[in-house]
């Protein structure tokens, strides 16, 4: 049995295949379930591309691992770029297959601890950067949610570890710093724990606005705007750890760092659980 996900972390499915299975054998079966023709797929498992009639275990793939799959795009011959420079190879002809440039990051370096957004729940977990790529597709100016860099991340899930690519606007510096009740104000955006089937039970980290600040009978009382995605959202959440409110870390230039933050990129914190 083997997991394969979407690049986006957005759809899993289970297929049943062996070690000794290929790599065209997974394919038949990606195409059966994600409707992605075998051509078009590119399959991907530790940063690293499956190719052709190895077999899966000449990737040092084992039973329940997850591989990612991506759906190739179609480029306009006219407007394509070449993106590989340096390539040994023809860089006059297109090519089919997408070479994973490794690159350098204006924000983060591998081994950096993170937190990444979970995009189907739309909560934040921790993971830390295993590679960092150029970004085969991107063409367009650097924005803050853009840097033209693919970030490999793991996520460090219960039971469970997930290598995923995504980019600048789905990672930022872990969550490390406890916030006292005091220090908090009407407006401001923090992480909180939230469980959306019971609310008293832990759950998944996510963005809250805080939109109410009070203290009634000894109890701290802490409410506000969940965030799951820019367009969803819950109002009037009343959050149960309000002794566990941490502040978001914002993604900064690591020429504007201090040798102190840098440090505490790979710092572990032992407090969220």
């Amino acid at each position: 049995m083997l997991y394969v996900r979407t690049i986006d972390c957005k759809r899993t499915e289970t297929l049943n295949v062996s070690k000794k299975s290929t790599v065209n054998a997974l394919k038949v079966l990606v195409e059966k379930s994600f409707g992605i023709k075998r051509e078009k797929q590119r399959l991907f498992f530790s940063g690293k591309q499956l190719e052709g009639s190895y077999q899966l275990c000449d990737f040092n793939i084992n039973l329940n691992d997850v591989v990612q799959v991506m759906e190739k795009q179609v480029v306009d011959p006219s407007s394509s770029v070449t993106l590989d420079t340096d390539s040994a190879e023809g860089t006059n002809k297109s090519e089919d297959k997408i070479e994973w440039i490794p690159a350098e990051s204006k924000y983060y370096t591998v081994g950096d601890l993170v937190d990444v957004k979970e995009t189907d729940r739309g909560s934040w977990v921790e993971a830390s950067i295993l590679n960092i790529y150029k970004d085969p597709q991107y063409l367009l100016e650097e924005t803050p949610s853009n840097d033209g860099r693919i970030y490999c991340v793991r996520r460090l899930i219960v039971d469970e570890i997930v290598d995923c690519f995504v980019s600048l606007g789905e990672i930022r510096p872990r969550a490390r710093t406890v916030l006292k009740f005091e220090d908090l104000h009407v407006g401001d955006k923090v992480m909180v724990n939230y469980n959306e089937e019971d609310p008293k039970a832990r759950g998944h980290w996510f963005d809250l606005t805080v939109q109410h600040l009070d203290i009634v009978k000894k109890k701290k009382v802490v409410s506000g705007t969940l965030h799951f995605t820019r367009e969803s959202y819950l109002n009037n959440i009343t959050i149960t750890f309000t002794d566990e409110i941490m502040r978001i870390e914002e993604n900064k230039l690591r020429e504007e760092m201090t040798e102190e933050e840098k440090e505490l990129m790979h710092t572990h914190i032992d407090f969220r659980e």
